[in-house]
């Protein structure tokens, strides 16, 4: 979904909406990940509306009834619709389902893949000295760099959990992104990766290395060397600097951004950005002298 779409025909026809001016648009995009323009995305709650008027890269907004005369004025194209949110993700899901023709996988000789694995067809790329253990399932749209290891039983590649509750019932969104796996990078057994999106890739970099039974969400980018200890759990779109540890049975929420050699100590919840070079523990996690000194006062 990078290439200019004239969309008011698949529209009209989805939605029976006629636009008044031309929607053509590089992307469908929410507002907050904005990264090219012009783009569609939708509007159903006013306290977002300030974001809309100040984002210049918008050219079309499916929008409620009640918020399409707030409009008024400015530059922008409203598609008035009782569900926005069901149109958005809808169109969403057409073209996520219809615009990527697929790619012949592409596996280096030197990859050396168990009986048991399974690497899909097409939209793989596997590079030189790839290892894939018994009962590997690499999916469609993961690119996996050199001298990576794949432990067994791992996913690779799976849909992400995005789901929608609108009007009309619940909408399961379709990844279009993609899982990029850097160089020396070790994933242990039982780990499942999701994709990303077209506008958010999963990206795991260099030499980064994961224990077993570990979550990595849709749009999860790991900077070098993270460590992730077993059964670590990071929610969507979270951000890792270079030299990460997260320890076992830790949970980091969505959007988070731990910075460079942050620290994460067993079990701890992250529910707030950590800065570069500070260590975190308890739940809701805090800094871990000052849990230590809470931890004092209760014993």
């Amino acid at each position: 979904m990078e290439r200019t779409m004239n969309l008011a025909s698949l529209i009209q026809e989805l939605f029976a909406l006629t636009s008044e001016k031309p929607v053509e648009v590089q992307a469908l995009r929410l507002l907050g990940y904005i990264d090219t323009e012009p783009v569609l995305t939708f509007l159903d709650d006013e306290k977002f509306l300030p974001m809309l008027l100040a984002e210049p890269r918008v050219q079309t907004v499916f929008i409620t009834p009640a918020l399409a005369p707030r409009l008024a004025g400015t530059q922008l194209n409203p598609l008035v619709h009782e569900d926005p949110r069901w149109c958005y993700y809808t169109l969403w899901n057409k073209l996520a389902a219809t615009t990527r023709p697929p790619v012949p996988t592409l596996i280096h000789p030197s990859a050396r893949i168990h009986p048991t694995a399974f690497v899909e067809s097409h939209d793989v790329v596997l590079a030189e000295g790839v290892i894939l253990e018994p009962n590997v399932t690499v999916l469609a749209h993961v690119e996996i760099g050199r001298n990576t290891i794949v432990r067994a039983g791992s996913v690779l590649g799976s849909m992400g959990f995005e789901h929608k509750r609108t009007k009309k019932g619940i909408v399961s969104v379709i990844h279009d992104g993609k899982v990029i796996i850097g160089e020396n990078v070790e994933i242990g057994a039982n780990c499942c990766f999701d994709l990303g999106f077209s506008y958010r890739q999963t990206i795991i970099g260099d030499e980064c290395k994961f224990d077993n039974f570990i979550h990595i969400a849709h749009g999860d980018q790991l900077g070098k060397r993270c460590f992730l200890a077993a059964a670590a759990m990071v929610a969507g779109s979270v951000t890792m600097g270079d030299d990460v540890w997260v320890g076992p049975g830790a949970s980091i929420s969505s959007q988070i951004t731990l910075g460079d050699c942050a620290s994460v100590t067993i079990g701890a919840v992250v529910t707030r950005d950590v800065p570069a070079g500070k260590k975190v523990s308890g739940n809701f996690a805090i800094d871990h002298q000052r849990f230590l000194t809470f931890l004092k006062t209760i014993r």
